[in-house]
């Protein structure tokens, strides 16, 4: 358990975003794979995952996502998962 604590201490989010090197489709098909592991009740997995790639549209889902007082860093970002 001390190292799932530890990992949890670590752990930091990022709203600086290289915008020169973008993730590759496989490194983004890897993040959905591994978030799609994640623990949910009775193994439910209640999610689903959208890669959005267009920058005019990851524009308009990003506004959205900020329009809820969180994600300002969102407008930032060259891909949303």
């Amino acid at each position: 358990m001390s190292s799932f604590i530890e990992l949890g201490n670590k752990r930091k989010s990022c709203g600086n975003f290289n915008l020169s090197k973008k993730p590759e489709k496989e490194q983004l098909i890897k993040c959905i794979g591994t978030a799609r592991l994640a623990p949910s009740a009775c193994n439910s997995q209640p999610w689903s995952f959208v890669i959005v790639n267009n920058p005019e549209k990851s524009s308009s889902v990003a506004k959205c996502v900020e329009g809820m007082g969180m994600n300002k860093f969102a407008e930032n970002c060259p891909r949303l998962l």
